[in-house]
């Protein structure tokens, strides 16, 4: 958002002093750097529609009270907001081990990576988000909270690593084919998920966990010119039983 919002600094401001929450937790849980919050509450800069988003979702925030003021400053509470409220009254009796303080949110998109062809890729939004530990994903992940993201898997080609409706999480840090390993590659206007391998200088082979599809080889510097851009790795899947 370039224009400035009348009156989202204070609003903003006045929602993390009541939250008695910090800066720079406040920051740590949307994945973004403790000086963007304060240049939001500076009113010096605004955060993206997305991230509005995210704070209504993370935080049961009336999206229309921060862009607008109107109407209460929290949503109605859904079940899982009461859920969440149980939670936090156990956590202080000591009836949960959990410190909720020790997650932080990553964002799902309603993009579909395809194992075969390719899916097309539309408008892209934030759509939900899934809470994951800090400590699991700087320690087990070696990642960065906000180089993280999460798409849903569509296509057979890539079983039985990866089945539809699987959700991926995909670090976009580590997007230069390292190591064997499954990616997610945008080419042209398709979004693929293929296990890459290098096979010689500057060159790749695609290839399908599903041996009814057969590997393609391809040359980095050519298909470069053709809108090829890796993505980012595949570091984790979820996916029910």
């Amino acid at each position: 958002m370039k224009k400035n919002i009348p009156g989202f600094a204070k609003r903003l401001e006045s929602f993390i002093k009541e939250k008695e929450i910090s800066k720079k937790k406040f920051a740590e849980s949307l994945g973004v750097r403790p000086s963007s919050v304060t240049g939001w509450i500076k009113g010096n800069i605004n955060p993206s529609k997305s991230i509005i988003k995210l704070i209504s979702y993370a935080y049961s925030v009336n999206e229309s009270w921060l862009l607008t003021g109107e109407g209460p400053m929290l949503r109605d509470k859904s079940g899982k907001e009461i859920a969440g409220e149980i939670e936090d009254e156990m956590i202080e009796k000591r009836e949960l081990p959990v410190n909720l303080d020790a997650y932080t949110y990553i964002p799902v998109y309603n993009v579909k990576a395809h194992g075969g062809g390719g899916a097309v890729i539309g408008e892209e939004k934030i759509i939900d988000a899934l809470a994951f530990k800090r400590d699991w994903i700087n320690q087990e992940l070696l990642a960065n909270r906000e180089d993280l993201f999460l798409i849903y898997m569509e296509g057979e080609s890539m079983e039985p690593t990866l089945h539809p409706k699987d959700i991926l999480l995909i670090d976009r840090r580590d997007n230069r084919f390292t190591r064997e390993s499954i990616y997610v590659i945008r080419e042209g206007e398709m979004l693929l998920v293929k296990r890459v391998r290098q096979v010689g200088p500057g060159k790749v082979q695609l290839i399908s966990d599903n041996p009814a599809y057969p590997p393609r080889e391809i040359d980095l510097a050519r298909v470069v010119e053709n809108g090829f851009q890796v993505i980012g790795r595949v570091v984790w899947i979820g996916r029910r039983i």
